[in-house]
């Protein structure tokens, strides 16, 4: 992948940091040549200008706006790197705010290394504009541009009651928990929709009437990049077959009464509080977190 580096020139050491890291993935990372010479001493004439108040000046001369609109069009996307800058946390300025705008007009990939800045006019542009957050971790890239899923901060839970019992899956995979029927929408048209399917999905059963019992958000985190916030909708389900567990994504599938509710739940509660160790959580684990909570503000625990 070719990715031009983008950022205030404030930040010309990490730009150079940041293109070897790219490099080093095998990648082709684009950074102007005068930022490479600056950060050795060179080209001090353009350097003096840049910091002494004759940046459009610079600019003009030296076409850099043109140079990075070409360099952009010709990339797959670029990395934007806003570290805190003037007071402000995680900077965007008005040059790097055009440059995300000339990725995304030509529909390539904006990256940005931090969260997007609350203390700029145009933080609802950027918003609008932007692909990945990275959330300060550049190992989120790599595990992007190795085809990891981003997450849609979109998730459905169903529970499904058998008389006195709830349908509760014991999780194969990280967060490691019990937990009740969810998942991400994933681009599906609805909440509704997409209960239908994951139900099916993790337990075999077919929905025949779906209720919503509350929504809302939590931060809760999933295994996708930036999944560390999801806004949730609840549903009772009236389901029909025979439950089969997921081979692919449950250890196990089981009713359980109130009571053995109450104990998973318990559990949680202990792991929160760092009486059960990740080792023993993982082979014993509780109620997830996330589902903890739903719980009790159904008042079911």
């Amino acid at each position: 992948m070719k990715i031009t580096i983008c950022g205030s020139s404030t930040f010309k050491e990490q730009m150079l940091e940041y293109r070897d890291k790219l490099f080093a993935m095998g990648h082709e990372a684009i950074v102007h040549p005068d930022y490479e010479a600056f950060v050795k001493g060179e080209k001090q004439e353009i350097w003096n200008q840049v910091t002494n108040g004759e940046h459009a000046e610079a600019k003009k001369a030296q076409g850099y706006i043109k140079w990075y609109y070409n360099a952009i069009c010709s990339s797959d996307g670029i990395l934007v790197l806003n570290f805190d800058k003037k007071g402000i946390k995680n900077y965007v300025g008005g040059n790097t705010l055009m440059e995300i705008a000339f990725a995304h007009v030509n529909d390539k990939k904006v990256f940005l290394l931090n969260p997007i800045p609350e203390e700029v006019s145009y933080t609802d542009e950027i918003k609008a504009m932007y692909d990945v957050m990275l959330d300060g971790d550049f190992n989120n890239i790599k595990q992007y541009l190795s085809g990891a899923k981003i997450c849609d901060h979109k998730s459905v839970g169903m529970i499904v009651r058998n008389d006195e019992k709830i349908l509760l899956i014991e999780r194969m995979k990280p967060p490691y928990a019990f937990a009740l029927p969810a998942g991400h929408i994933d681009g599906h048209e609805s909440f509704e929709e997409m209960a239908k399917i994951e139900l099916f999905e993790e337990t075999g059963l077919v929905a025949k009437s779906l209720k919503l019992l509350i929504e809302g958000r939590k931060e809760n985190p999933c295994r996708r990049i930036n999944g560390n916030w999801h806004y949730w909708k609840i549903f009772e389900v009236e389901a029909e077959g025979e439950v089969e567990r997921s081979l692919f994504e449950t250890k196990q599938i089981k009713w359980v009464n109130m009571d053995e509710m109450k104990n998973i739940a318990l559990r949680t509660e202990d792991y929160r509080a760092g009486k059960i160790s990740e080792e023993k959580w993982k082979k014993n684990p509780g109620l997830e977190p996330v589902w903890h909570d739903w719980m009790k503000e159904l008042k079911i625990i």
